[in-house]
């Protein structure tokens, strides 16, 4: 073979050589481009930006004004009257695994068979109760003093939905409220949030009307941002109006699961509202004048 024959063959195969190279590079650029359209799609309700075609992931629906007046975020005025299909607390107390120290539940309620709760807030209750009894040398000297008596028509408002309770402990024959200083009883002000609690008012003073000791069921969505970020509830919800779909707040719950929460304004007797398709949501009000959705984005709804 001469010299010019195989340069030539060498030649020839440098170009064979960057000619399957440069497939190669091709075909692993059009898998990536791929990738990237896939992971787009999938992704699309966390970019929910749509450009002209509105919000990518949520889809409008007609609302009820009625929905305004449910969930665990709303407020209650003097005016409304006392929510329905309460549970009494006494009877769905749950009893202690030990019954051997001498009284068999977790905490007592003041004027046994009087008071009534929410089910899942009386849920959350027990086990909050339960989890302060096992971590406080089974400590069951908790008292709820007062919720809500569904036979009073003169009882403060934010006892007529059934999540809030007046929390009280007994002391040399003494019932007194759980305060956050107390070195057993503030067990409660740092551990609330974990069953979905919050201090409903946790600005009270001595000298103020509101105590101190009431605890108000949110969920375990909305628990854990309250209280970091020391906010009443009115002062959540007026934080939850500024946002709106596809740019609503972004909150991690008590329960590790990450929400969004925003806030549409009531049209009249039917709303429109902007709701997720890809994940699960509770929707419900602020008691007066609009809608909160809170979004599950760690919970995407199975498609059958």
């Amino acid at each position: 073979m001469s010299n010019n024959q195989g340069k030539t063959k060498t030649l020839m195969t440098c170009i064979y050589a960057t000619v399957i190279a440069i497939v190669a590079l091709l075909l692993v650029f059009s898998v990536v481009q791929i990738a990237s359209k896939v992971k787009e799609k999938k992704s699309g309700d966390d970019n929910p930006s749509g450009g002209e075609g509105g919000l990518v992931g949520y889809e409008a629906r007609e609302v009820n004004a009625a929905e305004i007046y449910s969930g665990y975020l709303r407020l209650l005025s003097d005016g409304d009257e006392t929510a329905s299909g309460l549970v009494n607390i006494s009877q769905n107390r749950v009893k202690k695994a030990d019954q051997n120290t001498g009284f068999d539940y977790y905490y007592t309620v003041r004027e046994t068979g009087k008071y009534h709760a929410d089910a899942q807030a009386v849920t959350a209750l027990n086990d909050m109760i339960k989890a302060f009894y096992e971590q406080n040398n089974k400590n069951d000297n908790i008292w709820i003093w007062q919720a809500c008596d569904i036979d009073s028509e003169n009882q403060d408002a934010e006892y007529r939905m059934g999540t809030a309770f007046d929390l009280y402990y007994s002391e040399d024959g003494k019932k007194l409220p759980v305060s956050r200083t107390h070195a057993t009883y503030g067990w409660f002000y740092t551990n609330a949030y974990k069953y979905g609690f919050i201090v409903r008012y946790p600005n009270a003073t001595e000298e103020s009307a509101e105590s101190g000791s009431v605890f108000r069921y949110v969920g375990v969505a909305h628990a854990k941002y309250i209280t970091d970020s020391k906010l009443t509830l009115e002062a959540y919800i007026e934080l939850i109006k500024e946002k709106e779909a596809g740019s609503g707040l972004i909150i991690g719950g008590a329960d590790g699961n990450r929400y969004e929460v925003y806030y549409v304004a009531s049209e009249g007797d039917t709303t429109e509202v902007m709701l997720p398709t890809s994940y699960e949501y509770t929707l419900g009000g602020d008691g007066a004048t609009g809608f909160i959705v809170t979004v599950n984005r760690s919970k995407r709804v199975t498609n059958n």
